[in-house]
Order: structure tokens, then sequence, then C-alpha cells
């Protein structure tokens, strides 16, 4: 069976992302939310929705197969991998200069690595070029 395309879709979890540190460092409690700074990188506010990525494989037989990439509720705290933003796992490449970059489907902005280094592309691939065996 051959794999025709792959499509990423950014989504939400049904649960959320807690900012452990910036609770246990004193971050009061209003209700479902919490009033005060984050602390730990990656995080927009102390509680905010869960992220995950929805992966839809397209096969030559219009089959799809189907799956989830999510991350666990305590994100970034005591050495769990940091909070996980869709945006931060999609690449896409801008068709108006050519660059890698993500692509927020919510903001609708593209976001260029603010870290060091450059997002990379993989090879380009034509459905004759991947193979699935079984």
């Amino acid at each position: 069976m051959k794999i025709i395309d792959i499509i990423c879709s950014q989504g939400k979890t049904g649960f959320y992302f807690d900012d452990q540190r910036a609770i246990k460092n004193g971050a009061k409690s209003d209700g479902f939310t919490y009033i005060g700074d984050v602390i730990t990188r990656g995080f927009t506010s102390i509680r905010q929705s869960g992220e995950s990525i929805s992966v839809m494989i397209i096969l030559e037989d219009k089959q799809i197969a189907y799956g989830d990439c999510a991350a666990v509720q305590y994100s970034g705290a005591g050495g769990r991998d940091p909070v996980f933003l869709a945006k931060d796992f999609i690449p896409v490449m801008r068709s108006s200069d050519g660059v890698i970059c993500m692509y927020d489907l919510i903001s609708m902005q593209f976001y260029e690595n603010d870290g060091t280094g450059t997002f990379i592309a993989g090879p380009e691939k034509s459905s004759e070029d991947i193979v699935v065996e079984y």
C-alpha cells in the first residue's frame, strides 16, 4: 500500500496545560483559571487549552489512517518536555519566499524559528517514492 499524502492539522485536546511552576510559586486560583504571571517557557497563560496534532495518512486506495499527537498535562515540569504547541511541530513552506516555517491556522500567521538555526524541509517525495509495507 502506498501513501499518497500526509495531512497534519492543529487541534485542541479534551484537557488543558497548567504552568505548575507558576502555581507552586503562588498563582491564585480563580475558579477554572489562575491569576498571576507565567513562569515556564512556552506558556501564554497559567492554564491554557491543550493542543494536539491530528495526522491523516491518505493511502492510494483512498483509505485514510489517522491518529493524534498530544502531550502530558504538566508540560515543562519535573524534567518533562516543554509545553506542546502544535505550531512548533507542523512545518510548511511559505510560497512568497520559500522559507520553511510554522503556520498557525488560528491566528493565520507564519512563525519563523526564533531560536538558533532554521527549520529545514526533508526531500520532496512523490507518491511513487513513499511505500508502506506490512
